[in-house]
């Protein structure tokens, strides 16, 4: 279901979920008698960024499993066969066979997660705003507030180019450090 909703649409429903009044997730703790638990999930500048965070996760995790599913999928049924006559365990399995063929997927998952995470502006600034005190401000929505709500457009401006940069260098290193040969 996430995967279909727009950010947008996700952030206010979790900032309805997470609020510490009428939400569910805090109406769900006095229920079971949690009622100690219960918290200001986006106004605690301590844990909004976590909770903003854990949005973001869920929003995303079915694509993630989908290509993880895929990748699984795609691992030839004679090398696992061939690697269970050999006496590989579960664990040797999955470390020898599985998660070597595994790497180009991962490879894809990490570096989409690190692109989403750096321009998760629509959730964030739905769900906080940048708020409470910055804590759950990023690098996208410090663009929006230093070009269209602080009007300093050359901030805007380098910050925007350093996003560039730093997006660009996080891709390639980890597709340097994940990279693997094909099996033909």
């Amino acid at each position: 279901m996430p995967t279909i909703l727009s950010s947008v649409s996700v952030g206010f429903i979790w900032t309805f979920v997470y609020d510490p009044s009428l939400g569910l997730l805090n109406g769900a703790l006095k229920a079971v008698g949690l009622e100690s638990w219960t918290h200001n999930w986006l106004g605690d500048a301590k844990i909004a960024i976590f909770s903003v965070a854990a949005v973001q996760a869920w929003a995303h995790i079915g694509q993630m499993l989908i290509l993880f599913v895929a990748g699984i999928q795609a691992i030839p049924h004679e090398l696992i066969e061939s690697a269970k006559l050999d006496g590989a365990g579960p664990l040797r399995l999955f470390a020898s066979v599985m998660w070597p063929l595994l790497a180009p997927a991962a490879a894809i998952v990490v570096s989409y997660t690190t692109i989403q995470s750096f321009k998760a502006f629509d959730l964030v600034f739905t769900m906080t705003g940048g708020g409470p005190n910055y804590a759950t401000e990023i690098l996208s929505t410090y663009i929006y507030n230093s070009a269209f709500m602080n009007y300093t457009f050359g901030k805007a401006s380098t910050a925007s180019v350093y996003f560039l940069v730093l997006i660009s260098l996080m891709t390639y290193l980890q597709f340097r450090t994940l990279r693997t040969e094909r099996i033909s």
